[in-house]
């Protein structure tokens, strides 16, 4: 009940001073997944107040590099009063990049991002972007750090599987690819612990307290 009663005096509050929702927390208040694709609708927002560089507890722009469209990183772009702004130790540009949004890092660019800044661990947005699906995103500097021939050689081999895969999405799927270890291996070391076998299947049927300690110990 304190929770709720200082909930509706805020609101209170608010309303007396002819503040709406949509004016709280940097204007940013009921944003939607989805309204980071809507230019429009951003466009407006800014245009009534709403603040560039602050969006809950990071920045909009970054939001909009990993969620959002070109249109509306553009305009983000074009109100900040720095492109490469960090967020966590990153740039919306190492975002967009990480998020696999091409068209959004090339709109952050053209606004004068730096592909070529160094962040986490001194790997730079260009240089993750080599990394990935799209290597051609950058034009690697003249005297630039590019991928080593091992991390190349990673990167393609990346690239392969992610091919031969496809592209799904289900909630909660998680991959791992191992080399060396093919379906018939994989079944000989499942039959040879039938007993961790069963127990991790009960996991999932029966998920309590003590089936997870049972089945800890007897995967030890």
């Amino acid at each position: 009940m304190v929770f709720v009663r200082g909930r509706c005096d805020e609101l209170l509050v608010r309303a007396r001073e002819g503040r709406t929702m949509a004016q709280v927390n940097g204007g940013w208040s009921d944003v939607k997944w989805e309204d980071w694709q809507d230019a429009d609708n951003i466009r407006r927002r800014l245009d009534q107040g709403a603040d560039p560089e602050v969006w809950g507890g990071g920045r909009p722009l970054h939001r909009a590099a990993a969620f959002g469209s070109p249109e509306v990183v553009a305009e983000l772009a074009r109100r900040v009063r720095d492109v490469d702004a960090l967020d966590d130790g990153t740039t919306a540009l190492w975002e967009a990049v990480m998020g696999n949004r091409p068209d959004n890092a090339r709109a952050l660019a053209a606004a004068g991002a730096d592909p070529w800044r160094p962040q986490l661990g001194g790997w730079s947005s260009g240089r993750l972007s080599l990394a990935g699906p799209v290597p051609d995103l950058f034009p690697v500097p003249e005297g630039g750090r590019g991928l080593t021939e091992a991390e190349g050689a990673v990167a393609r081999e990346g690239r392969r599987l992610v091919e031969a895969l496809g592209i799904f999405h289900y909630e909660g799927t998680g991959l791992a690819c191992v080399a060396g270890i093919d379906a018939r291996r994989r079944s000989a070391v499942w039959r040879r612990s039938p007993r961790t076998a069963r127990t991790w299947k009960n996991c999932w049927t029966t998920p309590t307290r003590t089936t997870w300690t049972r089945a800890s110990r007897s995967s030890e």
